[in-house]
């Protein structure tokens, strides 16, 4: 067998394009060197490490880790704890930032952390991998994530709990799969009660202008941008850090029609704005921006959804993913959750036992999967 060299790269600008291009991650839009400088330049807060694998020379994977000062409070305080266990994890948990080395993009959701040119190979590379992180001799990392596995590479996953890391579920992407030709057509095949939410919501948001922005308008409009955006990330549970939007100018002047930014206005007022990345045959929505003084009235993120799908039906994609949060409002929709599994391990003996019983008690935000389209 041959043996897998590992390299390591501080930053994508100084990987050749020939690298891409030998993974095939030209065409991969989410692995593509241009989309992963744009979050790599913009977001400075990440430590970025690039690890390229080769065999006999020949590259056949890209592991991509983020690493920052993640504080568990929000997520912790979550959790019912027995009383035994109170103590010992208020001590090792509570008040304290983590650094932590995270496999995978913290502002995407799905498995964008590991690239293999064949997916078979997947399931060593992972093992390859969390041998190379654990005995790395680089600055102290607490933390160990390999963030997001779905089903079909979840088996591959679990080989890392070998290294003694730990599986919890997340919530789930939400997905439609696109079997209409119109947006009317789809709303036919809505049971009664659910065309009635939808057009309800048509409706109240009818007053409100939507246009989509290129890259200057995105920069023109970011100080507005931005507050909206924070609005939305300080009602969540737990949020790692917030993206610079710049990001999204940078990848709308990289992959122009990819990058969708619509923002809807009130008057001259911006009350609300969404993003999707449109590749290939699935349109992914991305983060969105509400003032919530509005957001009822002319209910500006039902709105959002809808026109989620509309452009998703206009695009002829095979699929919606809405995104995590907010579940059982999308599956009013026709959206269906796809499961996804994390792994954690603490590098530290005893704080990485008591992470088994913590997970057990972590539980998914419950919600009523609804059937809202026509047998």
């Amino acid at each position: 067998m041959l043996q897998i060299d590992i390299k390591e790269i501080s930053t994508v600008a100084t990987i050749p394009e020939s690298v891409f291009k030998e993974l095939g991650c030209v065409d991969s839009f989410y692995f593509s060197k241009d989309f992963l400088d744009a979050f790599e330049s913009q977001n400075k807060d990440i430590t970025y490490n690039y690890l390229l694998f080769s065999k006999n020379n020949q590259p056949i994977a890209i592991a991509i880790t983020q690493k920052l000062d993640i504080a568990l409070n929000p997520a912790v305080k979550q959790i019912q704890y027995p009383l035994k266990l109170i103590a010992s994890i208020r001590s090792l948990f509570i008040a304290k930032e983590f650094s932590t080395t995270i496999c995978g993009n913290i502002f995407l959701s799905g498995n964008y952390g590991v690239f293999c040119k064949e997916q078979k190979d997947l399931k060593n590379i992972i093992y390859i991998l969390c041998n190379r992180l654990l005995t790395g001799k680089k600055k102290k990392t607490n933390l160990f994530f390999f963030k997001d596995f779905d089903d079909t590479q979840n088996t591959a996953a679990r080989v890392s709990e070998r290294f003694n890391f730990t599986a919890f579920d997340v919530e789930p992407n939400m997905v439609i799969d696109v079997q209409w030709q119109s947006f009317d057509s789809y709303k036919n095949r809505l049971k009664s009660k659910y065309r009635v939410k939808l057009n309800k919501a048509d409706a109240s948001s009818n007053s409100l202008e939507v246009k989509t922005l290129d890259a200057h308008e995105i920069r023109y409009h970011m100080p507005r941008l931005q507050e909206l955006y924070e609005n939305v990330t300080r009602k969540a549970t737990f949020n790692i850090l917030n993206l610079n939007l710049e990001t999204y100018a940078l990848l709308k002047e990289r992959f122009r029609e990819s990058i969708l930014f619509n923002i809807y206005k009130k008057e001259n007022l911006i009350v609300g704005f969404s993003t999707a990345f449109h590749y290939k045959e699935t349109l992914d929505a991305h983060f969105v921006g509400l003032d919530y003084r509005y957001n009822k009235k002319y209910a500006i993120y039902p709105r959002m959804l809808n026109d989620y799908v509309r452009l998703g039906i206009n695009l002829r994609v095979k699929k919606i993913n809405l995104g995590r949060t907010a579940s059982e409002i999308k599956s009013t929709l026709g959206a269906t959750p796809d499961y996804l599994k994390c792994y954690v391990k603490h590098k530290r003996t005893v704080p990485n036992l008591l992470f088994k019983p913590l997970l057990k008690q972590l539980k998914m935000k419950a919600f009523k999967q609804h059937s809202p389209i026509k047998e």
